[in-house]
Protein backbone atom coordinates (compact mmCIF):
# COMPACT_ATOMS: atom_id res chain seq x y z
CA UNK A 1 0.00 0.00 0.00
CA UNK A 2 1.22 3.42 -1.26
CA UNK A 3 0.28 6.77 0.95
CA UNK A 4 1.30 10.39 0.09
CA UNK A 5 1.75 13.57 2.79
CA UNK A 6 2.59 16.97 2.15
CA UNK A 7 4.73 18.71 4.74
CA UNK A 8 5.26 22.72 6.23
CA UNK A 9 8.26 23.21 3.18
CA UNK A 10 6.20 22.50 0.23
CA UNK A 11 7.36 18.64 -0.45
CA UNK A 12 4.95 15.97 -1.28
CA UNK A 13 6.18 12.79 -0.77
CA UNK A 14 4.92 9.32 -1.81
CA UNK A 15 5.91 6.42 0.43
CA UNK A 16 5.67 2.23 0.23
CA UNK A 17 4.43 0.97 3.73
CA UNK A 18 5.59 -2.16 3.14
CA UNK A 19 9.45 -1.24 2.11
CA UNK A 20 9.19 1.92 4.54
CA UNK A 21 10.34 4.34 2.22
CA UNK A 22 10.10 7.41 0.22
CA UNK A 23 9.55 6.80 -3.29
CA UNK A 24 8.64 9.67 -5.27
CA UNK A 25 9.28 13.74 -4.23
CA UNK A 26 7.31 16.85 -5.95
CA UNK A 27 7.43 20.32 -4.80
CA UNK A 28 10.04 23.03 -4.06
CA UNK A 29 10.59 24.16 -0.37
CA UNK A 30 9.29 27.62 0.43
CA UNK A 31 6.37 29.24 2.94
CA UNK A 32 4.46 29.83 -0.42
CA UNK A 33 4.80 26.12 -1.42
CA UNK A 34 2.95 24.79 2.17
CA UNK A 35 0.67 22.22 1.80
CA UNK A 36 -2.44 22.77 3.51
CA UNK A 37 -4.65 19.78 2.22
CA UNK A 38 -4.46 16.81 -0.27
CA UNK A 39 -7.55 15.97 -2.13
CA UNK A 40 -8.54 13.16 -4.47
CA UNK A 41 -10.15 14.56 -8.11
CA UNK A 42 -11.95 11.84 -10.29
CA UNK A 43 -11.94 11.98 -13.80
CA UNK A 44 -12.74 9.15 -16.02
CA UNK A 45 -12.56 6.52 -13.02
CA UNK A 46 -8.72 7.94 -12.56
CA UNK A 47 -7.99 9.30 -9.53
CA UNK A 48 -5.98 12.68 -9.42
CA UNK A 49 -4.65 14.61 -6.51
CA UNK A 50 -5.34 17.94 -6.21
CA UNK A 51 -3.20 19.80 -3.43
CA UNK A 52 -4.28 23.13 -2.13
CA UNK A 53 -1.24 24.90 -1.21
CA UNK A 54 -0.13 27.90 0.58
CA UNK A 55 -0.57 30.35 -2.68
CA UNK A 56 -1.75 27.89 -5.31
CA UNK A 57 -3.89 24.80 -6.08
CA UNK A 58 -2.43 22.21 -7.92
CA UNK A 59 -3.43 19.10 -10.21
CA UNK A 60 -1.11 16.23 -10.24
CA UNK A 61 -1.35 12.13 -11.37
CA UNK A 62 -0.77 9.39 -9.94
CA UNK A 63 2.95 9.61 -10.44
CA UNK A 64 3.22 13.14 -9.06
CA UNK A 65 3.53 14.80 -12.19
CA UNK A 66 2.03 18.08 -12.64
CA UNK A 67 -1.24 19.08 -15.02
CA UNK A 68 -2.04 22.58 -13.99
CA UNK A 69 -2.22 25.06 -11.54
CA UNK A 70 -4.12 27.71 -11.13
CA UNK A 71 -2.86 30.67 -8.43
CA UNK A 72 -4.91 31.48 -5.78
CA UNK A 73 -4.93 33.98 -2.50
CA UNK A 74 -2.63 33.38 0.53
CA UNK A 75 -3.36 31.77 3.71
CA UNK A 76 -6.36 29.28 2.62
CA UNK A 77 -8.01 27.49 5.76
CA UNK A 78 -9.42 24.05 4.08
CA UNK A 79 -10.53 22.42 0.57
CA UNK A 80 -13.33 20.76 -0.53
CA UNK A 81 -14.18 18.84 -4.05
CA UNK A 82 -17.46 17.06 -5.52
CA UNK A 83 -17.88 15.38 -8.46
CA UNK A 84 -18.30 17.52 -10.65
CA UNK A 85 -15.21 18.76 -10.29
CA UNK A 86 -16.38 21.69 -8.16
CA UNK A 87 -13.50 22.78 -6.07
CA UNK A 88 -14.54 25.61 -2.97
CA UNK A 89 -12.04 27.16 -0.90
CA UNK A 90 -12.63 28.31 2.41
CA UNK A 91 -10.03 31.41 3.68
CA UNK A 92 -9.66 32.87 7.36
CA UNK A 93 -11.28 35.95 6.61
CA UNK A 94 -14.51 34.33 6.06
CA UNK A 95 -13.76 34.28 2.10
CA UNK A 96 -15.18 31.56 -0.02
CA UNK A 97 -14.09 31.12 -3.67
CA UNK A 98 -15.31 28.54 -6.22
CA UNK A 99 -13.02 26.66 -8.94
CA UNK A 100 -14.21 25.28 -11.49
CA UNK A 101 -11.96 22.56 -13.59
CA UNK A 102 -12.41 21.84 -17.11
CA UNK A 103 -11.54 18.42 -17.90
CA UNK A 104 -11.51 18.79 -21.35
CA UNK A 105 -8.84 21.57 -21.88
CA UNK A 106 -7.37 20.06 -18.44
CA UNK A 107 -7.13 23.75 -16.69
CA UNK A 108 -8.80 25.94 -13.92
CA UNK A 109 -11.21 27.94 -14.36
CA UNK A 110 -11.19 31.45 -13.15
CA UNK A 111 -12.53 31.16 -9.35
CA UNK A 112 -15.19 33.22 -8.17
CA UNK A 113 -16.08 34.85 -4.69
CA UNK A 114 -19.37 32.55 -3.41
CA UNK A 115 -19.99 35.72 -0.50
CA UNK A 116 -23.20 37.27 -0.48
CA UNK A 117 -24.77 40.29 1.61
CA UNK A 118 -26.59 37.46 3.58
CA UNK A 119 -23.15 35.57 4.17
CA UNK A 120 -21.60 39.30 5.26
CA UNK A 121 -22.76 39.96 8.96
CA UNK A 122 -18.60 39.40 10.33
CA UNK A 123 -16.67 41.26 7.86
CA UNK A 124 -17.03 44.93 10.24
CA UNK A 125 -15.49 42.74 13.06
CA UNK A 126 -12.17 42.47 13.53
CA UNK A 127 -11.29 39.71 15.70
CA UNK A 128 -13.59 37.21 14.02
CA UNK A 129 -12.53 34.51 11.88
CA UNK A 130 -13.26 30.89 10.83
CA UNK A 131 -11.66 28.20 12.38
CA UNK A 132 -12.74 25.81 10.47
CA UNK A 133 -15.13 24.02 8.02
CA UNK A 134 -16.83 20.96 7.22
CA UNK A 135 -19.72 20.47 4.27
CA UNK A 136 -22.79 17.60 3.92
CA UNK A 137 -22.89 14.52 1.89
CA UNK A 138 -24.44 15.71 -0.83
CA UNK A 139 -21.87 19.15 -1.24
CA UNK A 140 -24.67 21.45 -0.70
CA UNK A 141 -24.39 22.83 2.58
CA UNK A 142 -20.72 24.21 4.11
CA UNK A 143 -20.95 24.10 8.42
CA UNK A 144 -18.51 27.15 9.43
CA UNK A 145 -17.48 27.83 12.73
CA UNK A 146 -15.37 31.07 14.05
CA UNK A 147 -13.64 32.39 17.19
CA UNK A 148 -16.11 35.07 18.26
CA UNK A 149 -18.95 34.13 16.25
CA UNK A 150 -21.33 31.39 16.64
CA UNK A 151 -20.99 28.61 13.95
CA UNK A 152 -23.11 29.40 10.79
CA UNK A 153 -24.27 27.05 7.41
CA UNK A 154 -23.69 28.64 4.54
CA UNK A 155 -26.04 27.30 1.24
CA UNK A 156 -23.24 26.59 -1.36
CA UNK A 157 -26.11 26.49 -4.21
CA UNK A 158 -28.27 29.23 -3.00
CA UNK A 159 -25.68 31.21 -2.37
CA UNK A 160 -26.69 32.59 1.14
CA UNK A 161 -27.04 32.11 5.02
CA UNK A 162 -29.02 29.52 5.31
CA UNK A 163 -28.82 28.60 9.34
CA UNK A 164 -26.98 30.27 12.42
CA UNK A 165 -27.04 29.20 16.15
CA UNK A 166 -27.48 31.48 18.84
CA UNK A 167 -25.14 32.43 21.77
CA UNK A 168 -25.18 30.13 24.57
CA UNK A 169 -25.42 31.67 27.94
CA UNK A 170 -22.43 32.50 30.30
CA UNK A 171 -20.30 32.26 26.72
CA UNK A 172 -19.52 35.96 26.87
CA UNK A 173 -20.65 37.37 30.13
CA UNK A 174 -20.14 35.42 33.46
CA UNK A 175 -16.65 33.07 31.66
CA UNK A 176 -16.16 36.42 30.21
CA UNK A 177 -14.36 34.01 27.14
CA UNK A 178 -15.36 34.89 23.63
CA UNK A 179 -16.76 31.94 21.53
CA UNK A 180 -14.11 29.72 20.55
CA UNK A 181 -15.24 26.73 18.31
CA UNK A 182 -12.51 23.95 16.87
CA UNK A 183 -14.12 22.15 14.19
CA UNK A 184 -17.48 20.30 13.74
CA UNK A 185 -19.23 17.85 11.05
CA UNK A 186 -22.66 17.29 10.11
CA UNK A 187 -23.62 14.51 12.26
CA UNK A 188 -26.97 13.62 9.49
CA UNK A 189 -29.15 15.86 7.63
CA UNK A 190 -31.02 17.45 10.38
CA UNK A 191 -28.25 18.01 13.24
CA UNK A 192 -24.15 19.20 13.79
CA UNK A 193 -21.76 18.29 16.03
CA UNK A 194 -19.27 21.34 17.10
CA UNK A 195 -16.22 21.50 19.46
CA UNK A 196 -15.47 24.24 22.06
CA UNK A 197 -13.00 25.07 23.85
CA UNK A 198 -14.38 24.33 26.89
CA UNK A 199 -13.79 20.64 26.13
CA UNK A 200 -17.72 19.89 25.38
CA UNK A 201 -19.65 18.65 22.07
CA UNK A 202 -22.86 20.87 20.88
CA UNK A 203 -25.36 19.20 19.00
CA UNK A 204 -27.62 22.00 17.00
CA UNK A 205 -30.89 21.01 15.38
CA UNK A 206 -30.77 23.04 12.02
CA UNK A 207 -34.08 22.92 10.84
CA UNK A 208 -34.22 25.65 13.82
CA UNK A 209 -33.10 28.92 13.39
CA UNK A 210 -30.47 30.76 15.95
CA UNK A 211 -31.06 27.62 17.87
CA UNK A 212 -29.32 27.19 21.37
CA UNK A 213 -28.16 23.49 21.51
CA UNK A 214 -30.45 20.38 21.60
CA UNK A 215 -27.19 18.66 24.12
CA UNK A 216 -24.23 19.20 25.54
CA UNK A 217 -21.57 16.26 26.11
CA UNK A 218 -18.86 17.08 28.14
CA UNK A 219 -15.06 15.92 26.82
CA UNK A 220 -13.70 15.36 30.24
CA UNK A 221 -11.47 12.09 29.18
CA UNK A 222 -9.30 14.67 27.61
CA UNK A 223 -6.92 16.64 29.39
CA UNK A 224 -6.25 19.37 26.75
CA UNK A 225 -8.56 20.98 23.82
CA UNK A 226 -9.90 18.66 21.45
CA UNK A 227 -9.02 20.62 17.86
CA UNK A 228 -10.05 17.57 15.50
CA UNK A 229 -13.23 15.57 14.96
CA UNK A 230 -13.72 12.76 12.48
CA UNK A 231 -16.41 10.13 12.22
CA UNK A 232 -15.77 6.35 10.69
CA UNK A 233 -17.94 3.69 10.86
CA UNK A 234 -20.89 4.54 12.84
CA UNK A 235 -17.33 6.10 15.40
CA UNK A 236 -16.38 9.45 16.21
CA UNK A 237 -12.63 10.34 16.60
CA UNK A 238 -11.07 13.12 18.12
CA UNK A 239 -8.00 14.78 18.52
CA UNK A 240 -6.83 16.97 21.04
CA UNK A 241 -3.93 18.97 21.52
CA UNK A 242 -1.55 16.44 22.56
CA UNK A 243 -1.97 14.15 19.51
CA UNK A 244 -4.11 11.54 21.80
CA UNK A 245 -7.24 9.81 19.83
CA UNK A 246 -10.33 9.73 21.65
CA UNK A 247 -13.04 7.39 20.96
CA UNK A 248 -16.48 7.41 21.38
CA UNK A 249 -19.73 5.35 20.07
CA UNK A 250 -22.14 6.27 18.17
CA UNK A 251 -24.19 7.52 21.30
CA UNK A 252 -21.09 9.68 22.56
CA UNK A 253 -20.18 7.26 25.20
CA UNK A 254 -16.36 7.06 26.09
CA UNK A 255 -14.85 3.78 24.65
CA UNK A 256 -11.12 4.21 24.56
CA UNK A 257 -8.00 6.19 23.90
CA UNK A 258 -5.11 6.00 21.44
CA UNK A 259 -1.72 7.18 22.57
CA UNK A 260 1.73 7.41 20.75
CA UNK A 261 2.45 10.98 19.05
CA UNK A 262 4.64 13.35 20.41
CA UNK A 263 2.83 16.84 19.30
CA UNK A 264 -0.36 18.11 17.53
CA UNK A 265 -1.82 15.83 14.74
CA UNK A 266 -1.99 17.84 11.69
CA UNK A 267 -4.50 15.11 9.76
CA UNK A 268 -6.34 11.99 9.53
CA UNK A 269 -7.35 9.45 7.45
CA UNK A 270 -8.89 6.52 7.86
CA UNK A 271 -9.20 2.82 5.69
CA UNK A 272 -10.94 -0.36 7.07
CA UNK A 273 -9.20 -1.04 10.22
CA UNK A 274 -6.41 1.38 10.33
CA UNK A 275 -5.86 5.13 11.35
CA UNK A 276 -3.24 6.95 9.56
CA UNK A 277 -2.22 10.01 11.44
CA UNK A 278 0.64 12.86 10.16
CA UNK A 279 1.99 15.33 12.99
CA UNK A 280 4.15 18.15 13.87
CA UNK A 281 7.07 15.37 15.04
CA UNK A 282 7.71 14.48 11.49
CA UNK A 283 6.05 11.02 11.89
CA UNK A 284 3.80 9.35 9.76
CA UNK A 285 1.94 6.79 12.11
CA UNK A 286 -0.95 4.03 11.69
CA UNK A 287 -3.14 2.89 14.27
CA UNK A 288 -5.79 0.13 14.57
CA UNK A 289 -8.56 0.87 15.82
CA UNK A 290 -9.34 -2.50 18.26
CA UNK A 291 -5.20 -2.88 19.38
CA UNK A 292 -3.20 -0.72 21.65
CA UNK A 293 -0.26 -1.45 19.41
CA UNK A 294 1.42 1.05 16.77
CA UNK A 295 1.74 -0.87 13.61
CA UNK A 296 3.91 1.56 11.79
CA UNK A 297 6.05 4.77 12.45
CA UNK A 298 7.88 6.45 9.89
CA UNK A 299 9.81 9.59 10.15
CA UNK A 300 9.66 11.84 7.25
CA UNK A 301 12.59 14.14 8.26
CA UNK A 302 10.04 17.16 7.80
CA UNK A 303 6.95 18.62 9.95
CA UNK A 304 3.76 16.94 8.29
CA UNK A 305 0.32 18.77 7.45
CA UNK A 306 -1.34 16.13 5.32
CA UNK A 307 -1.94 12.84 4.43
CA UNK A 308 -4.65 11.03 1.83
CA UNK A 309 -4.19 7.39 -0.24
CA UNK A 310 -2.25 6.90 -3.35
CA UNK A 311 -5.42 6.31 -5.13
CA UNK A 312 -8.78 3.74 -4.44
CA UNK A 313 -8.04 1.72 -7.80
CA UNK A 314 -4.31 0.56 -5.96
CA UNK A 315 -6.19 0.20 -2.66
CA UNK A 316 -8.53 -2.62 -4.15
CA UNK A 317 -5.92 -4.35 -6.10
CA UNK A 318 -3.53 -4.75 -3.53
CA UNK A 319 -6.15 -5.90 -0.64
CA UNK A 320 -7.46 -8.42 -3.05
CA UNK A 321 -3.87 -10.06 -4.01
CA UNK A 322 -1.98 -9.32 -0.60
CA UNK A 323 -4.69 -8.93 1.62
CA UNK A 324 -3.06 -6.05 3.44
CA UNK A 325 -0.18 -7.13 5.09
CA UNK A 326 0.83 -5.30 8.44
CA UNK A 327 3.25 -4.60 10.79
CA UNK A 328 3.17 -6.08 14.43
CA UNK A 329 5.73 -5.49 17.39
CA UNK A 330 8.10 -8.41 18.29
CA UNK A 331 6.75 -10.95 21.06
CA UNK A 332 3.54 -9.11 21.29
CA UNK A 333 5.86 -6.13 23.37
CA UNK A 334 3.53 -2.83 23.37
CA UNK A 335 5.24 0.42 20.87
CA UNK A 336 5.90 3.10 22.82
CA UNK A 337 5.91 6.34 20.57
CA UNK A 338 5.64 8.75 22.55
CA UNK A 339 8.89 10.90 22.32
CA UNK A 340 10.59 11.43 18.41
CA UNK A 341 13.07 9.22 17.16
CA UNK A 342 12.18 6.32 19.29
CA UNK A 343 13.66 2.91 17.46
CA UNK A 344 11.07 -0.02 16.67
CA UNK A 345 11.86 -3.44 16.00
CA UNK A 346 9.27 -4.77 13.30
CA UNK A 347 8.43 -8.14 11.78
CA UNK A 348 5.70 -8.16 8.86
CA UNK A 349 2.69 -10.65 8.96
CA UNK A 350 0.85 -11.93 5.64
CA UNK A 351 -2.25 -12.20 7.26
CA UNK A 352 -4.78 -10.55 9.46
CA UNK A 353 -6.39 -13.23 10.98
CA UNK A 354 -2.49 -14.35 12.72
CA UNK A 355 -2.64 -11.19 13.89
CA UNK A 356 -5.98 -11.45 16.02
CA UNK A 357 -5.83 -15.17 16.31
CA UNK A 358 -2.17 -14.79 17.85
CA UNK A 359 -3.68 -12.05 20.12
CA UNK A 360 -6.12 -13.71 21.66
CA UNK A 361 -4.44 -17.22 22.15
CA UNK A 362 -1.84 -14.59 24.39
CA UNK A 363 -4.78 -13.25 26.15
CA UNK A 364 -6.25 -16.77 27.17
CA UNK A 365 -2.65 -17.99 28.05
CA UNK A 366 -2.70 -14.96 30.03
CA UNK A 367 -5.70 -16.18 32.06
CA UNK A 368 -5.25 -18.92 32.37
CA UNK A 369 -1.65 -18.34 33.94
CA UNK A 370 -3.00 -15.76 36.29
CA UNK A 371 -6.11 -18.36 37.46
CA UNK A 372 -3.25 -20.92 38.01
CA UNK A 373 -1.37 -18.52 40.52
CA UNK A 374 -4.18 -17.21 42.36
CA UNK A 375 -5.55 -21.16 42.84
CA UNK A 376 -1.90 -21.83 43.97
CA UNK A 377 -1.87 -19.01 46.42
CA UNK A 378 -5.53 -20.15 47.51
CA UNK A 379 -4.17 -23.71 48.34
CA UNK A 380 -1.05 -22.10 49.99
CA UNK A 381 -2.74 -19.89 52.19
CA UNK A 382 -5.24 -22.86 53.40
CA UNK A 383 -2.25 -25.15 53.69
CA UNK A 384 -0.41 -22.22 55.87
CA UNK A 385 -3.43 -21.36 57.88
CA UNK A 386 -4.32 -24.99 58.62
CA UNK A 387 -0.43 -25.49 59.85
CA UNK A 388 -0.56 -22.16 61.68
CA UNK A 389 -4.54 -22.96 63.61
CA UNK A 390 -2.73 -26.84 64.56
CA UNK A 391 0.39 -25.35 66.34
CA UNK A 392 -1.70 -22.53 67.57
CA UNK A 393 -4.27 -24.98 68.83
CA UNK A 394 -1.12 -27.10 70.69
CA UNK A 395 0.44 -24.36 72.01
CA UNK A 396 -2.71 -23.32 73.96
CA UNK A 397 -3.78 -26.58 75.14
CA UNK A 398 0.03 -27.20 76.40
CA UNK A 399 -0.39 -23.67 77.81
CA UNK A 400 -3.50 -24.65 79.96
CA UNK A 401 -2.18 -28.27 80.61
CA UNK A 402 0.73 -26.25 82.27
CA UNK A 403 -1.68 -24.30 83.99
CA UNK A 404 -3.63 -27.18 85.50
CA UNK A 405 -0.52 -28.77 86.64
CA UNK A 406 0.50 -25.79 88.20
CA UNK A 407 -2.53 -25.50 90.02
CA UNK A 408 -2.46 -29.01 91.11
CA UNK A 409 0.49 -28.03 92.90
CA UNK A 410 -0.19 -25.62 94.14
CA UNK A 411 -3.19 -27.31 95.60
CA UNK A 412 -1.00 -30.55 96.73
CA UNK A 413 1.28 -28.24 98.97
CA UNK A 414 -1.57 -26.00 100.23
CA UNK A 415 -3.14 -29.43 101.47
CA UNK A 416 -0.01 -30.52 102.66
CA UNK A 417 0.91 -27.47 104.72
CA UNK A 418 -2.40 -27.54 106.17
CA UNK A 419 -1.86 -31.39 107.31
CA UNK A 420 1.39 -30.57 108.90
CA UNK A 421 0.15 -27.08 111.03
CA UNK A 422 -3.06 -28.67 111.83
CA UNK A 423 -3.74 -28.14 115.66
CA UNK A 424 -4.55 -31.12 118.32
CA UNK A 425 -7.52 -30.15 119.95
CA UNK A 426 -8.35 -32.54 123.20
CA UNK A 427 -12.09 -32.84 123.65
CA UNK A 428 -12.05 -32.32 127.44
Amino acid sequence: MQIITGDETGLLKLIDLEKKDVIKKYGEQGKEFKVIQILTLQISDISFFLVLREQSLVLLDNELNEITQINIDSSPLKGFCDSNHDIYIIYGNRKINHIKYDQDQNIFLQQKTLNSNDFLPLNNCKDKYVTSAAISSDYSLLLITYFGAPPSIFNLKLKQLQWQSRNVKNDELDLQVKMHDYDGLFLDDYSVGVITTHKTLRIYNILQQKSQPIAEHSLKHSKTKVTLIRAYNQKYYMINERGEILIYQNDFKFERMIKGTFGAVRDVTFNKDYIYTVSIDRFLRVYHTENVRIPLAINLSQRLTAVNFYCSEYKEIEIEKQQEKIWTIQNGREAKARFAGMRRHTIKLSYLDKMFENHKLNKLKKEQQKLKQEQQSIEIKQEYDEVDYQSKFKTIENKKIKKQKQKQKILGLKKSKLLVNKPNRKIK
